[in-house]
């Protein structure tokens, strides 16, 4: 219903029952975001206060489906321009009407110095925050959220989603108004070069990584990469039946060859390499997930 000049409002005619009043007006923001309330009795003095948005938002996309970015194994734990591994997607989503912090985000405090399961509580509390900044300055949004993992980052991204049901994934967030309204929907997964069966650290950038990883003590992360702890977890975990799943692997073999020395070309590193397909980092295998069980990932392309 629409209120009048003056923004009062009424309903007339309800049945018995709960009821929850949001209040939309594009350009302003509402305290509290939502009532909840029983009738009978009748009600008044339900009330809302209405700001307008900062304008920092007013180039913001209000009709595409603000993204959630997780990276990487060494990317950064601060913010998106220091990381440069997903920074240039800033850039290249900007035409299509994303602006950071309104309807685009960067996972922050993810580390390699953490468990998954750790990570997927820093993702739940990342998703609740970036809940709130979306509903400033967009009421009409249902609350459906994309995420875009880079490598380990797409591992992190399907713990959060794929720990038992409302350990972090559809846990209400906190805050004012019903559960249902609190909760966040993830659509779409998309993963970029992610170790789904994991790696074992002989293509070049992984031995790279897992030589760092034990240098500095990022054994967590280090676990969790090998082939027998993937496998396994992907055996206990289970996909969203309403998230879809992009899995994206890259082959860079001919990247390799032509930088390669001709000294290169004589070690058993270079010919290890090229066996299969690979991004130098990940095996397109391993990237596309094919070692996981078909009837618990059934919506992946």
């Amino acid at each position: 219903d629409i209120t009048d000049a003056d923004g009062r409002y009424r309903f007339d005619g309800l049945i018995q029952g709960n009821y929850v009043v949001e209040p939309e007006l594009t350009g302003y923001t509402f305290t509290p975001t939502v009532e909840n309330v029983n009738v009978p009795p009748h009600a008044s003095g339900v009330n809302f206060v209405a700001a307008a948005v900062a304008g920092g938002c007013t180039k913001a996309n209000r009709n595409v489906q603000p993204i959630m970015l997780i990276t990487g194994w060494s990317g950064s734990e601060n913010t998106l321009s220091e990381d440069d591994q997903l920074s240039y997607l800033k850039e290249h989503l900007r035409p299509h009407g994303y602006v950071e912090g309104c309807n685009l985000f960067y996972a922050t405090k993810t580390s390699p110095y953490a468990y998954l399961d750790e990570n997927a509580l820093l993702l739940f509390d990342n998703m609740c925050l970036a809940r709130v900044e979306v509903r400033k300055w967009n009421s009409s949004w249902n609350g459906h959220f994309s995420i875009i993992g880079y490598s380990y980052g797409g591992l992190r991204a399907r713990a959060y989603l794929e720990m038992e049901e409302g350990k972090y994934y559809k846990r209400a967030c906190p805050g004012s108004g019903s559960e249902d309204s609190r909760l966040i929907h993830v659509d779409r997964l998309f993963t970029l070069g992610t170790p789904h069966d994991g790696e074992i650290g002989y293509l070049p950038f992984s031995a790279m990584i897992g030589l760092s990883a034990k240098l500095f003590r990022q054994f967590p992360a280090l676990e969790e990469m090998e082939p027998q702890t993937r496998k396994l977890q992907n055996k206990q975990q289970k996909q969203p039946p309403h998230t879809q799943y992009y899995f994206i692997g890259g082959d860079a073999r001919d990247q390799l060859l032509s930088s390669i020395s001709t000294l290169s070309l004589l070690t058993n590193i270079y010919w290890v390499t090229y066996l299969l397909p690979n991004d130098l980092a990940v095996h397109l295998e391993s990237a596309f997930g094919n070692g996981m069980k078909p009837d618990h990932y059934q919506k992946v392309q």
